[in-house]
C-alpha cells in the first residue's frame, strides 16, 4: 500500500465518521506531518467520497482524453505541486487524473526556462483596520519555528511602539494567528502572557479565519502571479509595492469579512462550513 492509498483511507474513514472537511485536513495534518499530502488533494477526495464514490484506488489511466498541456490542468498541476513540492509525476497523475505524458508537460511547462529555480519567499506580516503595522521577510533558508516567531514578535512589539504610539500607549489591540504549531507553542504563549499580549483564539477546524489566510496573502499574490523575478530582493520589492497601494477602505473591508466570519461560526455553534470556506457577504 502506497503512503497516498494509506490517507486517502484516512479521508475516507473521517467521511463515514461525520468529519467534516476542515476537520479531515487537520486530523491528516496531524497525523502525516511533513508526508500529508496537501489541502489541495485531501479537498478532492473528500469531495469524491462525499458524491458517492468508494474506491480508494486512482482510476483507471487508459482511454484518457489528451487534455495535459490546457490551462486548466497545467494549473491544476500547479496548485498540485504548490501544496505538495514531494509529489512524483504518478502521484500527480493519480490526483488529478490525468495521463502521465501529460502531466509532464504540465509540470515542466511550471518549471521552464529550464535553468531557473524556484524559491518561497515568506513575509511576517501585521495590519490592522487602518493598514500595515509591521512586515519583514525571513531570511533563504530560514525554518520557521518557535524560536522564531518569538523574535517575530519583537519587531512587532517595537514597530506598534513606534509607528502606532495610540496602540502601544492604550493597549487596545488583538493579535490573531492561526493554529500553526510555531504561534501555539508554550515558549511563544509565555512571551505573549509576558507582555499581556492579548489573543483572538483561532476556533478549531477553521484554517481560513485568520485575515492574512483568507484575505492578505491570496491579495498579495494576485498582481505577483504570472511573473519571474530573477532574485529574491526583486520578489521582495514587487511585494512590498503590493502592500503599499491597498488602501485604508480595502482594509476595513476585511476586517468587515472577518467579522462576518466569526458571526458565522457563532450561529453555527463553532460548526465550520461545508466546502471549507464559510461564504462572505455578497459582493
Amino acid at each position: 500500500m502506497t503512503e497516498r492509498t494509506e490517507q486517502r483511507i484516512c479521508i475516507k474513514f473521517c467521511f463515514n465518521l461525520g468529519k467534516s472537511c476542515a476537520e479531515t485536513i487537520e486530523m491528516l495534518q496531524k497525523a502525516f506531518k511533513d508526508e500529508w499530502m496537501g489541502k489541495t488533494q485531501i479537498k478532492e477526495w473528500y469531495g469524491r467520497f462525499k458524491n458517492g464514490r468508494t474506491s480508494v484506488d486512482s482510476d483507471p489511466r487508459s482511454g484518457r482524453p489528451s487534455t495535459g498541456t490546457s490551462s486548466h490542468n497545467v494549473e491544476r498541476v500547479r496548485v498540485a505541486v504548490e501544496q505538495d513540492h514531494r509529489l512524483t509525476v504518478r502521484e500527480l497523475e493519480d490526483e488529478i487524473r490525468i495521463p502521465k505524458m501529460e502531466v509532464s508537460v504540465g509540470a515542466t511547462a511550471e518549471k521552464s526556462p529550464s535553468k531557473s529555480k524556484q524559491h518561497q519567499v515568506n513575509v511576517d506580516c501585521f495590519f490592522y483596520y487602518e493598514g500595515i503595522v509591521h512586515h519583514k521577510y525571513a531570511h533563504t533558508g530560514q525554518t520557521i519555528n518557535k524560536e522564531y516567531y518569538v523574535e517575530v514578535l519583537k519587531r512587532l512589539r517595537n514597530a506598534i511602539r513606534r509607528k502606532r504610539p495610540q496602540l502601544w500607549e492604550s493597549g487596545d489591540w488583538l493579535l490573531h494567528h492561526d493554529n500553526a504549531p510555531a504561534h501555539t507553542s508554550n515558549l511563544v504563549q509565555q512571551y505573549l502572557s509576558k507582555h499581556s499580549i492579548a489573543q483572538l483564539r483561532q476556533p478549531p477546524y477553521s484554517p481560513d479565519i485568520a485575515p492574512c489566510d483568507f484575505w492578505l496573502f491570496p491579495r498579495l499574490k494576485m498582481p505577483l502571479k504570472g511573473h519571474r523575478f530573477d532574485n529574491k530582493q526583486t520578489v521582495e520589492t514587487n511585494a512590498t509595492n503590493a502592500l503599499k497601494v491597498i488602501s485604508k477602505t480595502d482594509f476595513q473591508e476585511c476586517f468587515n469579512k472577518w467579522k462576518h466570519r466569526y458571526e458565522q461560526l457563532v450561529q453555527s455553534n463553532g460548526d465550520y462550513f461545508e466546502g471549507c470556506h464559510p461564504p462572505d457577504d455578497e459582493e
